[in-house]
């Protein structure tokens, strides 16, 4: 399940989203800018918070990138350079947008 399951009009909407968290579901094949305030930022794991998931959930538990069994990975790519972007312009585009557009 992806944010693209959902509506504009609504959002993604908590309760929804099966097993997954809205957080996840939001994220999903999202790119972001690896700088502060920038991509959403991943969770914090304190010493507390990781022996109370093994007393709980005994030595089979996740750490997640957003929370606990967060399935959610940090994948980098490399930034683009302007070679890198191609243009497609379909045959005709140009003329068309002269004749057309002459007016603006």
């Amino acid at each position: 399940m992806t944010i693209e399951d959902y509506s504009y009009d609504t959002g993604i909407i908590g309760g929804s989203t099966e097993n997954h968290c809205v957080k996840c579901v939001a994220v999903n094949q999202c790119y972001f800018k690896d700088e502060l305030g920038k991509k959403p930022k991943s969770f914090t794991y304190t010493f507390e918070i990781i022996t109370g998931l093994i007393k709980k959930l005994g030595a089979v538990f996740k750490l997640g990138l957003y929370h606990p069994f967060c399935y959610c990975k940090e994948i980098p790519i490399k930034a683009p350079k302007i070679n890198d972007i191609k243009l497609i312009v379909p045959p005709g585009k140009i003329d068309w947008l002269f004749k057309d557009k002459m007016h603006m």
